[in-house]
């Protein structure tokens, strides 16, 4: 069920940089003091943690302190599909997995297998219960007409519920409708510039967008570049990234 492999990193990192998730990605941290952000997201990691990273999202770093010899990155495959409910679940497996691989153990691929058998029986169990979390139902909702000016009134009829349950549960999330319905333009903003496939004027009007300023403006405060520094920061990170495999 989990695979986990250690990543190595180079010491020299700088203290602030970015790269694009193709795929969901779960990480495990160890001695990191910094943040990592995403659009609609910001964690601020002291020492150690257990993230999730979506996929086709560009990923934000940042250090405090220099990364020292005792940092470590581990890799976590699951071929289970997860969400943030089940994700809550997965931790102590993937904690107990991790041990188990850092640690001298006598029968280390029979404790990899009972670890995850159990995690896949738990995790099993807690599918069956699972509800999406109201953020992730309106960005799924908002993804598939992203050029429509969304309403709260549209948004609650459309998942079935009144408008102030549906405040309520955004507030209890601890994000806006705001927020949550920008989330989605950037994220497909992001993606369509990477794609290249149409200036940022006509991406701005694709995503929703009514003014190319004003879409500048809301992607640079997102991302902390221009549309045009972002598309010429990706293309030079995916240079750097071939050179290196040269070399």
């Amino acid at each position: 069920m989990f695979k986990i492999r250690k990543i190595r990193v180079n010491l020299k990192t700088k203290d602030t940089g970015s790269f694009v998730s193709k795929s969901k990605h779960i990480i495990k941290l160890t001695d990191f003091f910094g943040a990592i952000s995403y659009p609609g997201c910001v964690i601020v990691i002291e020492g150690e943690a257990l993230i999730q990273l979506p996929s086709n999202t560009l990923i934000n770093f940042s250090l405090k302190e220099e990364l020292s010899d005792d940092f470590s990155l581990y890799l976590v495959m699951c071929d289970m599909d997860y969400d943030s409910y089940t994700f809550k679940k997965m931790k102590p497996y993937i904690d107990s997995l991790i041990h188990v691989q850092n640690g001298i153990f006598d029968h280390t691929d029979f404790l990899h297998e009972l670890i995850n058998r159990d995690a896949f029986r738990t995790l099993k169990k807690f599918d069956l219960k699972r509800t999406d979390s109201i953020s992730e139902r309106i960005h799924r909702l908002i993804s598939k007409k992203i050029q429509h000016r969304w309403t709260a009134e549209e948004i609650s009829k459309s998942l079935n519920m009144s408008k102030a349950t549906l405040m309520r549960r955004i507030s209890q999330e601890k994000t806006t409708l705001s927020d949550l319905i920008l989330s989605a333009r950037m994220n497909k903003a992001a993606y369509l510039l990477l794609k290249k496939k149409h200036p940022i004027k006509k991406v701005a009007h694709l995503t929703g967008f009514s003014s190319a300023s004003y879409f500048c403006k809301k992607f640079k405060e997102t991302y902390g570049n221009s549309p045009k520094q972002f598309v010429n920061l990706m293309d030079y990170k995916q240079k750097e990234t071939q050179r290196e495999r040269v070399y």
